[in-house]
């Protein structure tokens, strides 16, 4: 049947991972709502440069929004 989000202790880890199953499980983060989140928000965002200025209106603004963590995270940003 379809795991739920808690069914961690249901699962079965990767074949051959070092202390079994429930090592695996061990490690595993519940996370599911952070994977749902990230899905629902989006995960990349574009915004127009004008002669060094970030074309945005008034009331906008580019977040990072941490689901997850907190984590060490590497933010990549292309100009």
């Amino acid at each position: 049947y379809p795991y739920l989000h808690n069914d961690i202790h249901l699962r079965n880890g990767p074949p051959g991972w070092v202390g079994g199953d429930e090592a695996w499980r061990a490690q595993e983060p519940i996370n599911a709502h952070s994977h749902l989140l990230s899905m629902l928000i989006g995960t990349t965002l574009s915004i127009p440069i004008n002669e060094g200025n970030l074309m945005i209106g008034t009331w906008q603004s580019a977040i990072f929004v941490e689901l997850d963590g907190p984590r060490t995270r590497t933010i990549g940003i292309q100009i």
